[in-house]
């Protein structure tokens, strides 16, 4: 993208604070950054940007640069989910993710005590791992993937079952890795 995604603004509105309201529309709070410490923010062009990005709190990845694994692993241990039941992971590059799908995740999850988290079954078959959500008591072990050399979140299967949620509009989960790619989404 040329710079960070979380500060790519779509609409005027960065990426990251988009994320943020659909998942604050959910009642999904607090909600944190995870992973911008150390990631070049700290510029001149971006003050302040190692404590907050988007007007969100920095919640340091432990493992910077290994992967979503790592990151997921960060979040699920962050300090201000403490004694949360359940934690809902959304990447900043999905500028459409919207409230209902998050809100799908979390009942989903709430029904299934015995799942470990809660993902979206695409119409391909696919079970996309994010945006899901998750329990924070997997943490430990989720770190202990990470610890092993694990970086892709299909390593979570082995942790236990993963409830499946079908939505009929996927384009809240459509992502955005290049400016061309936005472009091509917005029209423009």
């Amino acid at each position: 993208m040329g710079t960070d995604k979380a500060l790519v603004e779509v609409d005027g509105v960065a990426m990251a604070a988009r994320v943020a309201a659909a998942l604050r529309a959910a009642d999904a709070d607090p909600v944190v950054a995870i992973g911008a410490v150390g990631t070049g923010l700290e510029t001149d062009r971006h003050p302040g940007a190692a404590r907050t990005v988007a007007g969100l709190d920095v919640v340091e990845d432990r493992w910077p640069g290994e992967g979503p694994l790592g990151g997921l692993a960060s979040a699920l241990a962050a300090p201000a989910f403490a004694g949360a039941d359940v934690v809902v992971v959304a990447p900043c590059d999905q500028p459409w993710l919207d409230a209902g799908t998050v809100r799908a995740l979390i009942a989903a999850l709430v029904a299934r005590p015995d799942a470990i988290g809660a993902a979206v079954r695409t119409g391909d078959g696919r079970l996309q791992l994010l945006p899901a959500a998750w329990r924070p008591s997997l943490a430990p072990r989720v770190a202990e993937l990470v610890e092993t050399g694990s970086r892709r979140l299909d390593a979570l299967a082995a942790l236990g079952p993963i409830v499946a949620v079908h939505i009929d509009d996927e384009a809240p989960l459509d992502d955005v890795d290049t400016p061309t790619q936005l472009r091509g989404r917005l029209g423009r």
